[in-house]
């Protein structure tokens, strides 16, 4: 976790004196149906892991090519709602509202693809997001990382967060069958009170924020991205082809499931093999 902590931020950060929600850049944006449909069921799937994980990595992936870093790693700020973890045997949180908000650094290292391997999803995008996928993994449960850092002496982890903030809120206007494991969902509304904190001159927490959400609609099931950004650093049209590139990341994913990507990594099974003797195994009795 300290080699994470330690990473250099990506951009300069938000400076208080006049970045703040007032002042702050905005752009809401959807993706279209089909992409997110795959998004939500077939593509975490194919790689054994959680859309959370996905809409990161391809968050990454944006950023790699927007701030051209190669194969350096992008430190992230994420923030969760907390309730999927399991606090213990004995504790039951069917009958609680509200969020035990988890909130932690990761720093994913996601070059080396030209941008045209990643929307075409390439087979070498594959690669990347299993390696992806292995250094989130490799990180500390979210929910002690507060306890880590603030309560723990012995531990050091000071600086600051990183500067570039990720939120996935799940899934707004779930019908029942829908609904999370926990038996809990967003309160549709629950994002208009998010809207009134614009007009309060709050300092900004990030340089950078995405807020993401797959939302109900008439047609099915759409990924919504709340950008908000500090007009110092950002403008419109960075913002705007930051957010286009991200929605490419995930299409140029979706495509490469499509031809039958995806696979187990290291981290799915008790084995101790690599991911080449995985891919090897796999591609093996593939036709078997």
């Amino acid at each position: 976790m300290a080699a994470v902590v330690a990473v250099p931020p990506a951009l300069p950060a938000a400076c208080p004196e006049k970045d703040n929600y007032l002042t702050a850049g905005y752009l809401s944006v959807l993706l279209d149906g089909e992409t997110t449909q795959m998004l939500v069921g077939e593509v975490p799937a194919a790689f054994h892991t959680g859309i959370h994980d996905i809409l990161l990595i391809a968050f990454a992936l944006a950023w790699a090519e927007f701030l051209g870093v190669g194969d350096a790693p992008i430190g992230i700020d994420v923030e969760g709602h907390g309730r999927q973890e399991e606090l213990g045997a004995d504790v039951d949180l069917s009958r609680t509202v509200g969020w035990f908000t988890t909130k932690y650094p990761v720093a994913l290292a996601v070059g080396g693809l030209d941008w045209a391997q990643v929307r075409a999803g390439e087979p070498a995008l594959g690669a990347v997001i299993k390696n992806a996928k292995e250094q989130l993994r490799a990180l500390p449960d979210p929910l002690s990382y507060g306890v880590l850092r603030y309560l723990n002496p012995e531990v050091d982890l000071g600086g600051p967060d990183p500067v570039i903030g990720f939120n996935y809120l799940g899934r707004v206007g779930a019908t029942v069958g829908d609904v999370s494991a926990e038996g809990w969902r967003i309160c549709p509304d629950g994002w208009a009170v998010t809207a009134a904190v614009a007009a309060i001159p709050l300092p900004l927490a990030h340089t950078v924020e995405l807020n993401a959400g797959t939302v109900e609609t008439d047609t099915g099931p759409r990924l919504h991205a709340g950008w908000k950004w500090a007009s110092s650093v950002l403008n419109q049209d960075q913002a705007n082809r930051l957010s286009q590139l991200w929605f490419d990341a995930l299409t140029g994913i979706c495509a490469h499931v499509r031809r039958g990507g995806g696979g187990l990594t290291p981290s799915d099974i008790a084995a101790r093999l690599s991911q080449l003797q995985i891919d090897e195994l796999q591609q093996h009795y593939a036709n078997r």
